[in-house]
Formats: structure tokens, sequence, C-alpha cells
């Protein structure tokens, strides 16, 4: 893996998808501290079509203690995941959003969602309900290069109002 850092921003180059999936884990554990707050820790997970979301959720979520299989919920559009932990409960929530738009992440009781202190919810596609994200939530950006590599951008979601 390589990092280079910007302004409010961080990118990392990997190499395959073992080094995507370890980059994945690596991140809860920085934002770990962060998830007992007063509302859910949202992170958007962003870049084209096989660009390393599902890979990346794969390392995030085993770090975070879920045992099942990660695979994107393209048809069943949200999975939730409950983690027993000595300390505190963790709900991770993990949504695909290609298919729907913000109307619909309502329906599924988003406001609810963002209220629980014990949630982290990643949604992939996120730019495409981005009106919707809460001002604080992480940006999680892939891209493409050559082969297995990808470079994956950290940053905040910005938004004009």
């Amino acid at each position: 893996m390589k990092k280079s850092t910007e302004r409010d921003q961080i990118a990392i180059e990997t190499a395959s998808a073992t080094e995507t999936q370890r980059l994945g884990a690596l991140f809860f554990e920085t934002i770990q501290s962060d998830i007992q707050r007063k509302k859910a820790r949202v992170v958007s997970l962003e870049g084209d079509l096989g660009a390393g979301k599902t890979t990346f959720m794969q390392g995030f979520a085993e770090a975070a203690g879920v045992k099942e299989s990660i695979q994107s919920p393209t048809f069943v559009i949200m999975k939730l995941y409950r983690i027993t932990r000595k300390k505190n409960p963790l709900l991770l929530v993990h949504i695909d959003a290609y298919r729907i738009g913000a109307k619909d992440l309502q329906m599924f009781g988003w406001e609810e969602l963002l209220q629980n202190k014990n949630a982290v919810i990643c949604v992939e596609w996120g730019s495409r309900v981005k009106n919707i994200l809460p001002p604080d939530a992480l940006r999680v950006r892939f891209r493409h290069q050559k082969k297995d590599r990808r470079v994956i951008d950290f940053s905040y979601v910005s938004r004009k109002k």
C-alpha cells in the first residue's frame, strides 16, 4: 500500500483485493473509537462498478466482528449485522444505493437509522443519495488503476446547500 496526503484528504493505493480488504479493516479500527457518538457514523463508498467498494466492506465488516460472508446488497438494498460486544453492541448497516434514490432510502427507515448511536451505516454508491447524507459523513472514493490496483481516497462528504 502506498499513501499520499493532501489537505483534508488521504489517498492510498492498493495492489490487490487482499490489500483492499486489509485497508477496510484498518479503516474500521481507525473510526472504531469514534463509533460511540450521539448519532450513527455514516460512510459513503463511492466509485465505478468493480472499483473495490464491496471488497473494502468485506475487510471492514470482518474487523467489526461480522462472521457472515459479505456481498453487496444489490437486490435486497440493505443488510443489517448486529454485533454483540463486551462494551457496546454494534449495528453495521450495509446499503447499496445503486438502484434507489433518497426517497427510497427514507422508506427504509433512514432517519431512524441515523438516530441509532450504536450504528455504522456504510452506503455503497453513496454519491447517489448524497443530499441526505449527514454533513459529517466520511467519504471513501475508489478509482481503478491498472490491473488490480486501486486508489482509495478518504475525506468528508461535502455538499452545497
